[in-house]
């Protein structure tokens, strides 16, 4: 192998010694061979090898000048010259190995230096081939490097004449560029030298050379007529580095690069359909230099630009043939709304409505260029201009005079399709946009409060009015679809009849066509005769309905291969579809345009099934803009009730939630507009909350809707219906209540055979279990009950007793009786009843063991097969168990369930409904099959739903049923312990509880609420562990719907129904009568404790409280919470009243305690008030310790003081004080949302009586814990002064707790030094550093101690001796003396500890833990200590630590 390489090397030699010797001979076709021969070989696999042997043999290449030399201003110059062009760009010469790289660059250089005159001889010759070879020899050099590059560009003479020829672009003016096309064989060396410097230049030689305009103007000009790799070449280059902003070139460099020949020529590249990559990058770098304004044709701020070079582009684009043209077009409009303006103009394409695709891509791109405008640069433009120019300008852009209302009005009218749809896409598009700058102009006008902005607006509606089609057009076209429609099913109801109509007849049809308001109608200069707008012929040539379909597909922007074959639409739908849309953006951007003209709620069809979802979902906005414009409920047509019963089959059948969504708010506007719920949507929500039975049965949505309807049309009679039976209270119902009951009642005892039997059941279980779900939710719980009794006691007045539980027997008539016993039990407060089964009576009917024969029945018609006859016998299985009684029903339950699993699953949601409709069958469940629940729910729990046996299908019947129907079959479950505190349901219960809206959910808090109300009231008047479960169970519940409110209020504070559902539920929330009266009996029912002193007062927690309170508190702490959240937006009068009222039933049971020296019935009040201090304001708080301060030492002065109960009541004082003051003292005090220090104020002296009632307390009791509190209240106040104060109110009382530290009474010195304490000598610690009168009298005290001085002693009433104890503990406090008063001043007191210390040192052990010297007194928890900082900052805070500066002081 090493003799391979060695002949290898050998031969390479060889043949570069052959080649150098022939270079240098005089016959051309010798050296010539000789020089390609040896490019060929560098060209080759072993070329690195002969690049770098020829730089060993030739260092300097000698041999290579003297060719040169030697054949210089010959012909065959060309082939010397590409040989030393193909060594220089050789990659070996660039490669790793430095001595070749330099070799190669010192011999480049070299040419630089010394052959640049031999090379303009070479570009002053004719012969392109010699020219070409001298370029790309200049190119190869400055492609070395930004080195070599600098130094061709310094030397080498741009201003050279045959320089410019050589780019193969004729000169204006020249021969050349009047007759034959320039010669361009040396164009692509001439591009390779000019783009060589681009390549390799750095931004300073970039911005230098880019200014040889001759050099890049010749590269630019003609590169439409370059090879596809030459344009990537070029403009990759001119994109990444003279339109990069790293590069730092100047605009105005950048624009007279890109003068009007060169845009033309990349239009030109980019408009090809087969440029491929080519085209590609000319239109990303004409984006660029078009549209951005650092490339210095678009103007800018301080920017001129060049828009007349741009717009002269402009016109020359096909924007209406090719996409890339249209795109520019596009992205220069938007960044220029006067060249828009100036575009629409000179606009080069005719408008004038004719059905041909020039024509329809002309509007196309009308519609376009108006939809691409930005709103911002609409408002800027405004902003930036006068009122008058600015708003001209934009007009121009929105409604561009080119499209004016004549000719917009007949492309709407055309007789072709395609005409209309183009017309109206650019109608939309002008509406989309006049919508949000008019939003957007409303919102600066709220923000400033300018009129020039309401004034602007004003005048940019009028203008753009009087250039859009007249609305009266667009109704036509409405009204030609509706009278079309009708018309078709006209027709169809006719096929039958062979005669031809009559006259008579014909004068009706006459008559009523003409109701639809369809006369003939001048509009916009248009004549527009009956017939032709009725019924619009199509004539589209030879142009197929696929074709038409596509046109139509491309107008709108509609994604065909997106679309499932079932959603294909045809040209009308699509078109009835936009003319909604155009009109919801009408109604919006011009709201007087119509004037009340036209009512559009007529629109909404009788059969929605006649419109396409896409009509639909246009529709909806259309008829919410007209009646609820803004949101606003105030201003809904009164009539629009007659619509209701398509807008619920509307709602029903879509499925897209959104969408649903807009039906359902239109249909609560219906409900509305009848004038009788006041505002009141969550009854309205009611009446839709068994969606099961619409969907189950076709008779309930017309019963609803007829009696919404007799509402609406006598509203004021049942109104005084209403009050004759409630008196003049205020109801918390609207009077539908009263009319569908009455209706349901009529129809249950009508004769008439019009309703069957399995109908009418099902309207009296919607309608009855309606109503008691209001009732449910009723705040005041007497008169709706007392209404449902009036009217049911009136119906079955007359009827014997057993008579009536005959007749209530009736399937058709147990709803009624499930309804009437609920309200009787509620108006009578029977509350025990309500949670008690009813008896089944012994004397059934023949016929009440009936469901067993039909679901036999049932079964044998499923097995015979017959797939045609399952929906009849699905009905059949349903109505049966409809009209079925509860005990057949629960007793035939598992034949029911495999039924339903194997045959009627679609069925599970309304089967789920009926069967937990009768509050009593899940407790009958349980009776009857115990395990079917409980097994149910461990499926649910375990997520292992399994269908295939009866438990699986109960655990989907669990999970199918909603929230409200399962909560209400558990009431009477109480007595099932084991069912009402399993997990299993709470997590069921929470499950359904979830991802609910936030009115649903605040129904189900009003639900709950019912009968947490009534549980707690029955368990008050007989106490049972059932009644506590099902509360507890309750109230569980009640914190799971606070905190799912909690969460979705933070997540959705800016949705519409958060503007009044907060104010809607705290008035509900206080007025309940879980407050109103259940609150106020509990507080003050409490027990006197057992003989446990103050260890039970301050062990007494809401765990100890009864039932009751303990269900209460949990309810208000929820409540206040949910409050804290809202904060200050919400009138938070109702939440503070209730403070009050609780605080004022404290203040009556703590007199009565302290009068009686007692406090047991105090603690379910105190235990309340505690829980719901952080919602309290200091300042109230502050007052009522005052108060109770005043009240025990008043008792005190009269008993004494250190009784138990005493010592109990100043605990409770102590601990409300010291919570006042602990807010009052926080950063964050003033963000309470319940304290307003603005409306409550804060009186700064009652905060320091309190201070010295706490001191009078420590003086009196001398207690542990009352020391405890004081040096609490004494570090707050200490602390105050060095926090940095964030209000003036935190000023002051910062300047308030200086001053009451420094007059704290002198005695306060006496009472901490003896009997000492850690705690007492903390407090000491911070008084007499924050008073040097305390200061000065705690050195004298202490120096008297110490010498035992009698006068000294006889203060403290003492007469023994201090003990080692007292005066360790006092160390703290004598070293602040010692740092305050100075080592002179101190030196008794250092001797005196240095003295202890040591003497305790000495026994080291027993000394550090007897005073817990290592321990930080006034710390609760061990700090985690990470570093020597740490360590050492908490050794100084030791006692030891202490210790120890105070022997330092003394050494």
């Amino acid at each position: 192998m090493e003799e391979l390489n060695l002949s290898t090397g050998f031969s390479n030699r060889a043949k570069i010694v052959e080649i150098l010797k022939n270079l240098q001979s005089q016959e051309v076709n010798i050296y010539g061979h000789a020089a390609k021969e040896f490019i060929g070989l560098l060209n080759g696999e072993a070329g690195n090898g002969f690049l770098v042997e020829l730089i060993q043999l030739s260092p300097d290449c000698t041999e290579l000048m003297d060719a040169w030399r030697m054949h210089q201003n010959k012909p065959g110059m060309a082939h010397i010259l590409s040989l030393l062009s193909t060594i220089i760009d050789h990659p070996a010469g660039k490669s790793k190995n430095v001595s070749v790289r330099k070799k190669v660059e010192n011999f480049a250089r070299l040419i630089v230096e010394s052959k640049l005159d031999d090379i303009y001889s070479e570009l002053n010759t004719r012969e392109s081939k010699r020219q070409s070879a001298a370029l790309n020899l200049l190119a190869s050099v400055v492609k070395r490097g930004v080195g070599l590059a600098s130094e061709v560009a310094k030397n080498f003479d741009f201003k050279l004449p045959a320089l410019g020829k050589l780019s193969g672009v004729a000169k204006k003016g020249t021969r050349e560029s009047k007759g034959r096309e320039p010669k361009r064989s040396s164009r692509r060396a001439f591009v390779n030298f000019a783009m060589s410097f681009v390549e390799s230049a750095n931004p300073k030689l970039l911005r230098w050379i880019l200014q040889q305009r001759e050099l890049f103007s010749g590269v630019l000009r003609g590169i439409s007529n370059d090879d596809s790799d030459t344009v990537v070449y070029v403009l990759s280059l001119f994109r990444d580095k003279v339109l990069s902003e790293e590069y730092l070139i100047p605009p105005g460099l950048r624009s007279v690069l890109f003068g009007s020949a060169t845009l033309e020529q990349l239009s030109y590249l980019s408009g090809n359909p087969e440029g491929g990559a080519a085209a590609d990058v000319a239109h990303q770098v004409l984006l660029m230099v078009c549209t951005d304004q650092r490339n210095g044709l678009m103007p800018g701020p301080g920017l001129r630009g060049n828009e007349k070079r741009l717009f002269d582009l402009m016109k020359k684009l096909k924007a209406t043939e090719v996409a890339s043209h249209r795109e520019l077009v596009l992205g220069i409009v938007c960044s220029s709304f006067s060249l828009c303006s100036a575009y629409f103009v000179e606009f080069p394409y005719h408008l004038e409505p004719r059905p041909s695709p020039s024509w329809i891509s002309a509007i196309s791109l009308v519609a376009d260029i108006v939809s691409s405008l930005d709103i911002n640069l609409l408002i800027a433009s405004l902003t930036s201009s006068s009122d008058q120019d600015g708003s001209e300008l934009v007009l121009k852009c929105i409604t561009p005079q080119v499209c004016s209302r004549l000719i917009l009005n007949k492309g709407l009218l055309h007789t072709s399709n395609l005409v209309r749809h183009g017309s109206l896409r650019l109608v939309l598009e002008s509406l989309k946009i006049l919508c949000g700058l008019i939003h957007a102009i409303d919102g600066i006008a709220s923000r400033d409060d300018n009129k020039k902005w309401a004034s602007m607006k004003c005048c940019i509606q009028d203008k753009v009015r009087a250039s859009l089609p007249d609305p009266q057009v667009l109704v036509k076209l409405l009204s030609s679809k509706r009278q079309k429609d009708s018309k078709i099913s006209g027709s169809r109801l006719k096929r039958r009849a062979e005669s031809e109509p009559t006259e008579v007849e014909l004068k009706k049809k006459k008559t009523v066509m003409s109701t639809h308001g369809d006369d003939d109608i001048m509009i916009g200069g248009v004549y527009v005769e009956p017939a032709e707008s009725g019924k619009i012929e199509e004539k589209e040539g030879s142009e197929s309905m696929s074709q038409s379909l596509a046109t139509v597909y491309e107008i709108w922007g509609i994604d065909r291969e997106s679309l499932i074959v079932d959603e294909e639409r045809d040209l009308e739908d699509i078109f009835q579809s936009k003319l909604l849309d155009v009109l919801t953006y009408y109604l919006r951007a011009l709201p007087v345009s119509f004037d009340g003209t036209f009512d559009f709620i007529k629109i909404i069809p009788s059969d929605p099934s006649t419109l396409s979802s896409y009509e639909i979902t246009s529709l909806l906005p259309l008829i919410a803009e007209y009646v609820l414009p803004g949101g606003d409920f105030d201003r809904i047509p009164e009539s629009m009730y007659k619509h209701l019963q398509p807008l619920i089959n509307i709602f029903l059948h879509l499925k897209k939630r959104s969408i649903r969504d807009q039906a359902y708010i239109l249909v609560r506007a219906a409900m509305i507009s009848t004038g009788a719920f006041e505002g009141n949507l969550w009854e309205i929500d009611c009446w839709f909350r068994f969606e099961q039975f619409f969907e189950a049965s076709s008779v309930v949505i017309p019963f609803l809707c007829d009696a919404v309807s007799t509402l609406g049309n006598s509203l004021y009679k049942y109104m005084d219906q209403m009050r004759n039976l409630i008196s003049d209270k205020k109801p918390g119902f609207s009077p539908l209540v009263l009319c569908i009951l009455q209706k349901c009642l009529r129809l249950l005892d009508s004769e008439s055979g019009s309703f069957k039997l399995y109908e009418r059941s099902i309207i009296s279980l919607y309608v009855c279990n309606t109503l008691s779900l209001i009732l449910q939710s009723q705040v005041e719980m007497s008169m709706l009950p007392g209404l449902i009794n009036s009217l049911l006691a009136e119906k079955l007045k007359g009827y014997s007793s057993k008579e009536k539980d005959i007749k209530l027997s009736l399937c058709e008539w147990r709803p009624l009786r499930n309804l009437f016993l609920l309200s009787q039990n509620v108006s009578n407060q029977q509350y025990r009843h309500m949670f008690t089964l009813p008896e089944i009576s012994s004397d059934e009917p023949l016929l009440s063991k009936s469901l067993f024969l039909v679901l036999s029945k049932v079964g044998e018609l499923i097995n015979r097969g017959q797939v045609s006859l399952l929906p009849n016998i699905a009905n059949s299985f349903l109505f049966s168990v409809i009209c079925a009684k509860s005990d057949d029903l629960i007793e035939n339950l598992p034949h029911v369930l495999s039924l339903a699993k194997e045959h009627f699953s679609s069925n599970f949601p309304f089967l789920a409904l009926v069967l937990f409709l009768e509050r009593d069958n899940l407790a009958r469940i349980m009776d009857c099959w115990p395990e079917l629940l409980f097994v149910g729910l461990r499926m649910l729990k375990d997520e292992t739903l399994c269908s295939e046996n009866v438990a699986g299908a109960f655990a989907k019947y669990l999970l199918e049923s909603s929230f409200y129907t399962l909560f209400g079959t558990l009431v009477g479950c109480g007595y099932h312990a084991d069912l009402i505190q399993s997990v299993e349901l709470l997590e069921l219960l929470r499950g359904k509880l979830s991802d609910r809206p936030v009115q649903e959910m605040t129904f189900c808090l009003r639900l709950v609420l019912f009968w947490g109300y009534h549980a707690l009231s029955a368990y008050v008047s007989e106490p049972s562990d059932q009644l506590e479960g099902f509360s507890n169970l309750c109230f569980s519940l009640v914190e799971i719907i606070f905190d799912h409110l909690t969460l979705t209020y933070c997540a959705a504070e800016t949705c519409s129904f958060m503007r009044f559902l907060p104010l809607e539920l705290v008035d509900f929330l206080f007025e309940h009568p879980l407050i109103t009266e259940l609150l106020s009996s509990s507080l003050l029912s409490g027990d006197a404790l057992s003989n446990g002193g103050l260890d039970q007062l301050r062990a007494f927690s809401k765990e100890n409280l009864p039932l009751v309170s303990r269900c209460l508190l949990r309810f208000l702490i929820k409540v206040y919470v949910f409050l804290e959240q809202l904060g200050s937006k919400l009138n938070l009068k109702g939440p503070k009243l209730l403070l009050k009222k609780i605080q004022l039933q404290f203040r009556e049971m703590f007199e009565y305690c302290t009068e009686k020296s007692t406090y047991g019935h105090l603690l379910p009040v105190y235990c309340v008030l505690r829980e719901l201090l952080p919602f309290v304001s200091s300042s109230e708080l502050l007052n009522l310790a005052n108060w109770m301060f005043s009240l025990v030492e008043s008792k005190a002065t009269v008993s004494g003081f250190g009784s138990e109960a005493g010592t109990a009541l100043a605990f409770v004082s102590l601990q409300f004080a010291d919570t006042a003051m602990e807010m009052l003292f926080r950063c964050d005090a003033v963000c309470n949302p319940f304290w307003d220090v603005k409306e409550e104020g804060f009186d700064f002296t009652n905060f320091q009586m309190v201070y010295y009632q706490i001191l009078n307390s420590a003086f009196n009791l001398n207690l542990e814990f009352v020391d405890f509190f004081l040096y609490k209240a004494v570090e707050r106040m200490y602390r105050c002064k060095y926090r940095e104060s964030i209000t003036s109110s935190h000023f002051c009382l910062a300047v308030l707790s200086s001053n009451i530290l420094t007059n704290s009474p002198l005695k306060l010195i006496n009472y901490c030094i003896l009997p000492s304490s850690k705690v007492k000598t903390r407090i000491l610690e911070l008084i007499i550093e924050s008073s040097p009168t305390h200061l000065k009298l705690f050195g004298k005290l202490l120096i008297g101690l110490m010498q035992r001085d009698p006068c000294i002693w006889s203060l403290f009433m003492r007469s023994d001796d201090m003990l080692e104890d007292d005066f360790v503990n006092l160390l703290p406090a004598a070293l602040v003396y010692v740092n305050k008063s100075g080592l002179k001043l101190a030196q008794e007191i250092l001797a005196f500890y240095a003295e202890v210390l040591l003497n305790g040192f000495s026994k080291w052990k027993g000394f550090v833990t007897r005073h817990g010297l290592t321990e930080i007194h006034n710390q609760l928890h061990e700090p985690e200590i990470l570093s020597l900082d740490e360590f050492r900052g908490y050794f100084e805070k030791t006692l030891l630590g202490k210790a120890v500066s105070m022997l330092r002081h003394f050494f």
